[in-house]
């Protein structure tokens, strides 16, 4: 074959293969039992427009610089227009003044924090990040609420003498009680005799959550009455109770303690706190999307929430329901539920201030290469609306990270800051969420004591 015709049949052979790129679907042909894809003029040529995705660490860096430049001087712009800033219901800088002076008498009086979240809070992860920064600067002590179990996260184990039979309001289906009464945790286990439980810190944990003096029963349904003893302490709860606690006072800086129950009752949680400074439970509800505190009984949210000294209320939801979110209907539904979690909140826990952290960054599979979930933008912001649109504040944890496709550079940061499932946080990814957290909620309280003087 002549020279000049090769040429001809590869330019054909190469404009034949543009017209497909410009005309196949984008989501591909189902043929048979395969699905066929076809790659677009810009995925093959490269797209010159594309934006440059920074490194974690680049992110990180620039977030850190955010901070030292915004306490120099540039406060009120961080608080307006950083992507890590808190965006506040109304754009009022004046929301979380309640929970910060709160803050600053913690050294007379217990200041809690309750987070609640899915699987990314599992083993503490985000939350003692935030907790070893408020207890560095409040005081305070030990890990707060653990579920009545043994139990075993970053910082703190509890080891039980007895395996209770456990019930959730959240998860698998057949772990159901027939009940709306699971305690604050919205899990709990059924005591019919006795058991033992024992606190105790992991080695690596060595500041202020190690040591607590004060240990606290939480119960309900008492039925026939329930005992609990600590240290030679004895405390009793009479039959008929929905909602009770049992607390011991201890010795400062007591890292280990025992206490014994007896009876029968619905236990809802074991928490080691101090009497003062802050305290912050780490609440994680695998594969839940947020929507069961409805469903949960409201007394018995609002019982714990005023006998603990709970001034915030951190909710971490969104990430469960992304994969399945196909349509602008189903984000208005999520939207919606959502809704009615805080407004049933804000009824439970008046005195204390709401902020939801939205989902990450996650990536799926399109066309062979991992990217961000389509709707997930979409998802993000209609949630910010409605969130702010019924009083709450919310954090961008999707632009905190760096926005679109960052979970890939997340996952192959060196260590890893993610998972191989490009979901999840690893332990060492979940303390850099949380020091952000921290230095943006920091900045925020800077602007609270400077509008003070």
């Amino acid at each position: 074959m002549e020279r000049h015709r090769i040429v001809l049949f590869i330019f054909g052979v190469i404009a034949l293969l543009a017209v497909l790129c410009s005309f196949f679907p984008a989501d591909g042909m189902q043929i048979g039992g395969a699905k066929l894809h076809f790659p677009k003029i810009s995925e093959v040529l490269g797209d010159a427009k594309q934006e440059e995705i920074l490194s974690p660490e680049e992110v990180i860096a620039q977030r850190e610089e955010a901070v030292k430049t915004a306490r120099k001087g540039k406060l009120e712009k961080y608080l307006r227009t950083d992507p890590a800033r808190f965006i506040m219901p109304g754009d009022d800088l004046s929301y979380f003044d309640p929970f910060f002076k709160a803050l600053d008498n913690a050294g007379r009086q217990q200041v809690r924090i309750v987070h609640y979240g899915d699987s990314q809070l599992e083993e503490d992860r985000i939350t003692s990040a935030i907790r070893d920064r408020l207890q560095t600067q409040f005081g305070g002590g030990g890990v707060g609420l653990l579920p009545a179990k043994g139990y075993f996260t970053l910082r703190e184990g509890l080891a039980a003498s007895a395996e209770l039979e456990e019930f959730m309001a959240f998860g698998d289906p057949s772990l159901r009680a027939g009940t709306s009464k699971y305690g604050p945790m919205a899990r709990m286990t059924r005591l019919e005799g006795s058991v033992t439980f024992t606190p105790y810190p992991i080695k690596t944990n060595t500041g202020a959550a190690r040591y607590f003096n004060r240990l606290t029963v939480y119960a309900g349904s008492v039925r026939g009455g329930l005992h609990a003893s600590v240290k030679g302490q004895k405390q009793d709860a009479a039959a008929g109770q929905d909602m009770c606690k049992m607390t011991f006072q201890l010795p400062d800086s007591t890292t280990k303690a025992s206490v014994t129950i007896s009876g029968a009752a619905d236990l809802y949680g074991i928490s080691i706190d101090n009497d003062h400074g802050v305290c912050v439970d780490n609440i994680p509800m695998r594969g839940c999307s947020g929507t069961i505190f409805t469903s949960l009984n409201s007394g018995q949210l609002s019982s714990y929430f005023k006998n603990s000294g709970t001034k915030m209320i951190i909710l971490q939801y969104g990430g469960n329901t992304v994969p399945y979110t196909k349509t602008e209907e189903a984000v208005n539904k999520y939207c919606e539920s959502i809704r009615k979690q805080i407004e049933l909140l804000k009824k439970a826990a008046p005195g204390a201030v709401i902020l939801f952290i939205g989902p990450s960054d996650m990536s799926t599979t399109v066309a062979g290469k991992r990217t961000t979930y389509p709707i997930l933008p979409q998802y993000i912001e209609a949630l910010k609306a409605t969130v702010n649109s019924c009083g709450a504040a919310y954090w961008d944890l999707y632009s905190v990270m760096g926005g679109k496709d960052s979970m890939v550079q997340w996952v192959k940061a060196s260590p890893a800051l993610a998972g191989p499932d490009y979901i999840h946080f690893t332990p060492k990814g979940s303390e850099k969420v949380g020091n952000m957290f921290s230095d943006a909620l920091m900045l925020f309280y800077d602007y609270y004591k400077l509008r003070r003087k």
